[in-house]
């Protein structure tokens, strides 16, 4: 929950109602499934023993087109590219699956947006192991901003919360957040937190050394919660996770609406 939490108009939920919601049952399954929408992207270096260059986080998403994609920050792809000049030669990978030549998988990039996507349509998502749970794909397009009072569900893979179980292998900790939007502009949505406020889930207990250390959660989903009338809870993607500014104790996202069906991004509007 946000620091100003507040009860959205037109609900009787208290502040220790809406905690003990989500550090139950409810919390943890919201969480698992915004987790499951999104994957790291890491690269290395291949003439090393898969020696770790830097990562990022992919939302996967399938629009009615039918072709599967994901979307990151374009300053992950930046990156990426950047260390293509630096390496005589570098891997990918999507979760634990080899994604091949990444430079080859990349649909647009678009920096004033901060938004970029990549080919997933090979059936790469099959060859992820069991081992990173469940892998959904976000199939409610258009995407849509969130409402301002509503909730929201944020995810990604932190660089500080990976760790080597053994010699050449490598896991993330994913970190999830389930919280109100707040500060919703045309073309991003602050969010700020405060560790007072943060609550554990029965599978995802929040990590309080690390809590503000999230590099690593670019290209993560936030999702928008949508209540129909008779009751029906959806998630649909809303916004692309840009950046954490831990000074600040905030995440700052773009807007994935801009993304077409096609996985190419519109352009940014004028200022």
């Amino acid at each position: 929950m946000s620091d100003d939490w507040r009860i959205p108009e037109g609900s009787n939920v208290t502040k220790a109602e809406a905690r003990a919601m989500i550090a139950g049952p409810y919390g943890a399954e919201a969480a698992r499934y915004t987790i499951d929408c999104c994957l790291p992207l890491g690269w290395f270096e291949t003439s090393a023993q898969y020696v770790l260059i830097n990562s990022g986080t992919a939302t996967l998403v399938k629009p009615p087109s039918g072709r599967t994609f994901g979307i990151t920050a374009a300053h992950v792809i930046r990156g990426y590219q950047a260390d293509l000049r630096k390496y005589p030669a570098l891997g990918a990978r999507l979760g634990d699956a080899d994604i091949g030549d990444l430079a080859n998988r990349i649909i647009d990039v678009n920096d004033a947006l901060d938004l970029a996507t990549i080919d997933l349509n090979d059936g790469l998502l099959r060859r992820v192991s069991p081992a990173w749970g469940r892998v959904l794909v976000l199939e409610l397009w258009p995407p849509k901003p969130p409402a301002e009072d509503r909730g929201i569900m944020l995810a990604g893979y932190p660089a500080r919360m990976r760790w080597r179980p053994a010699a050449g292998q490598l896991m993330f900790v994913p970190w999830v957040v389930l919280s109100v939007a707040r500060g919703v502009s045309d073309d991003q949505i602050t969010w700020r937190f405060a560790s007072e406020y943060l609550a554990s889930t029965p599978l995802y207990p929040v990590p309080a050394e690390e809590a503000f250390q999230l590099g690593g959660i670019s290209g993560g989903p936030v999702l928008r919660v949508g209540e129909s009338p008779s009751g029906i809870v959806a998630y649909r993607l809303a916004r692309i996770i840009s950046e954490a500014r831990p000074e600040y104790e905030c995440v700052i996202a773009r807007r994935a609406d801009y993304v077409r069906e096609d996985g190419s991004i519109m352009p940014a509007p004028p200022r």
